[in-house]
Protein backbone atom coordinates (compact mmCIF):
# COMPACT_ATOMS: atom_id res chain seq x y z
CA UNK A 1 0.00 0.00 0.00
CA UNK A 2 1.30 3.45 -0.87
CA UNK A 3 0.29 5.62 2.05
CA UNK A 4 2.97 8.26 1.61
CA UNK A 5 0.44 11.01 0.82
CA UNK A 6 -1.80 10.40 3.84
CA UNK A 7 -1.98 13.45 6.10
CA UNK A 8 -2.39 11.98 9.56
CA UNK A 9 -1.26 15.05 11.50
CA UNK A 10 -4.71 15.58 13.06
CA UNK A 11 -5.73 11.95 13.50
CA UNK A 12 -6.42 10.81 17.06
CA UNK A 13 -7.94 7.37 16.44
CA UNK A 14 -6.29 4.74 14.23
CA UNK A 15 -8.07 1.76 15.76
CA UNK A 16 -8.75 -1.06 13.29
CA UNK A 17 -7.25 0.99 10.45
CA UNK A 18 -5.69 -2.01 8.69
CA UNK A 19 -7.74 -4.70 10.43
CA UNK A 20 -7.96 -7.71 8.11
CA UNK A 21 -5.90 -6.06 5.36
CA UNK A 22 -4.71 -8.44 2.66
CA UNK A 23 -1.68 -6.27 1.82
CA UNK A 24 1.60 -8.07 2.52
CA UNK A 25 3.59 -4.85 3.02
CA UNK A 26 2.24 -1.80 4.84
CA UNK A 27 4.56 1.21 4.89
CA UNK A 28 3.32 3.71 7.46
CA UNK A 29 6.73 5.30 7.99
CA UNK A 30 5.41 8.68 6.82
CA UNK A 31 2.50 8.70 9.31
CA UNK A 32 2.46 11.50 11.87
CA UNK A 33 1.12 9.78 14.98
CA UNK A 34 1.89 12.49 17.53
CA UNK A 35 -1.83 13.10 18.28
CA UNK A 36 -2.99 9.51 18.16
CA UNK A 37 -4.46 8.17 21.40
CA UNK A 38 -5.98 4.91 20.16
CA UNK A 39 -4.25 2.24 18.05
CA UNK A 40 -6.38 -0.67 19.26
CA UNK A 41 -6.34 -3.48 16.70
CA UNK A 42 -4.64 -1.29 14.10
CA UNK A 43 -3.07 -4.24 12.25
CA UNK A 44 -5.24 -6.97 13.80
CA UNK A 45 -5.64 -9.90 11.43
CA UNK A 46 -3.53 -8.24 8.74
CA UNK A 47 -1.73 -10.46 6.23
CA UNK A 48 1.27 -8.10 6.27
CA UNK A 49 4.66 -9.68 6.78
CA UNK A 50 6.36 -6.27 6.72
CA UNK A 51 5.09 -3.27 8.68
CA UNK A 52 7.39 -0.28 9.21
CA UNK A 53 6.35 1.60 12.37
CA UNK A 54 9.83 2.84 13.24
CA UNK A 55 8.82 6.51 13.01
CA UNK A 56 5.69 6.18 15.17
CA UNK A 57 5.43 8.63 18.05
CA UNK A 58 3.35 6.75 20.60
CA UNK A 59 3.78 9.16 23.51
CA UNK A 60 0.03 9.98 23.58
CA UNK A 61 -1.28 6.49 22.81
CA UNK A 62 -3.36 5.11 25.66
CA UNK A 63 -4.59 1.94 23.96
CA UNK A 64 -2.50 -0.45 21.86
CA UNK A 65 -4.43 -3.58 22.71
CA UNK A 66 -4.44 -6.24 19.96
CA UNK A 67 -2.45 -3.89 17.72
CA UNK A 68 -0.60 -6.78 16.04
CA UNK A 69 -2.94 -9.61 16.99
CA UNK A 70 -3.15 -12.49 14.54
CA UNK A 71 -6.48 -14.07 13.72
CA UNK A 72 -6.02 -17.80 13.28
CA UNK A 73 -8.29 -19.40 10.73
CA UNK A 74 -10.23 -22.41 11.83
CA UNK A 75 -10.36 -25.33 9.41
Amino acid sequence: LDLSNFDTSKVTNMSNMFNGSKATTINVSSFNTSKVTDMWGMFNGSKATTINVSSFNTSNVANMGYMFSIVKSQH
